[in-house]
């Protein structure tokens, strides 16, 4: 889980104002901690959905759904099972 959390961090960090660790990625919002802005939500899908080598389903992919880190990172290890 460490390995995949850490990947997950990593996809993060292309875009984020602030270093995300796997220390502290469960306490982070994408909007107002990371800085996220619509574009950079839909790259961060794009690379989770590439190197995680799964598909996020369509209803899931709005901002509210996924800028809780916790959550997204649980969701996306539900669909690499």
């Amino acid at each position: 889980m460490n390995k995949t959390k850490q990947e997950f961090a990593d996809i993060i960090n292309e875009y984020s104002k602030i270093e995300v660790t796997i220390d502290n990625i469960d306490q982070l919002d994408l909007i107002e901690d990371c800085g996220f802005d619509s574009i950079q939500m839909i790259e961060l899908i794009c690379s989770v959905e590439d190197v995680f080598g799964i598909e996020l389903d369509e209803d899931y992919m709005l901002a509210d759904k996924i800028r809780n880190l916790h959550d997204f990172f649980e969701y996306i290890e539900r669909k690499i099972k």
